[in-house]
């Protein structure tokens, strides 16, 4: 990993922090009524691209062992969530160091510029997805835009 996607990677974790997560091990959690959100960074093995896993771990079912996010009943990525998906730029554009030109041909961004951005999405969208997390909220706002067969399988999103 790069100095740079090392460095955007602590800014992101600093976002997640503020909003209420705290560090366990190697990814960071946020316990709520019914749900723990874990979240973790993942660099491609292809570039300097930089992922946001999210994993849902349902307490009514089973006490939570702290796993990461590819073993939680709901996982996913931060970029799959319906706002940021449709967000400008896109949140997966502003992760990728390799990206110059997010805003446009011919308009580079500099290192400080996307970090601004990544402020704007986590202010406008994140912030309030992650503040209404639970069940309900899932069920209700997501259910039939996102498919979980772990959670599926739970039945918990069953009317």
């Amino acid at each position: 990993m790069s100095e740079i996607t090392a460095l955007l990677k602590k800014e992101l974790s600093n976002h997640f922090l503020k909003i209420g997560f705290h560090k366990h091990k190697k990814f960071l959690i946020r316990t709520y009524d019914d749900v723990i959100c874990v979240v973790d960074f993942q660099k491609s093995q292809y570039s300097e691209l930089l992922f946001v896993n999210i994993g849902i771990w349902f307490t009514p079912v089973a006490l939570y062992p702290a796993v990461p996010p590819h073993k939680c009943h709901m996982q996913f990525r931060v970029d799959a969530i319906p706002e940021i998906k449709n967000s400008q730029p896109s949140f997966s554009r502003l992760l990728d160091i390799e990206d110059d030109w997010i805003l446009g041909p011919r308009i580079p961004v500099s290192f400080e510029k996307r970090l601004e951005l990544i402020d704007e999405v986590f202010h406008n969208y994140l912030s309030s997805f992650f503040s209404k997390l639970s069940l309900d909220y899932l069920k209700t706002k997501y259910q039939d835009r996102w498919f979980f067969p772990k959670a599926e399988s739970l039945h918990l999103f069953n009317n």
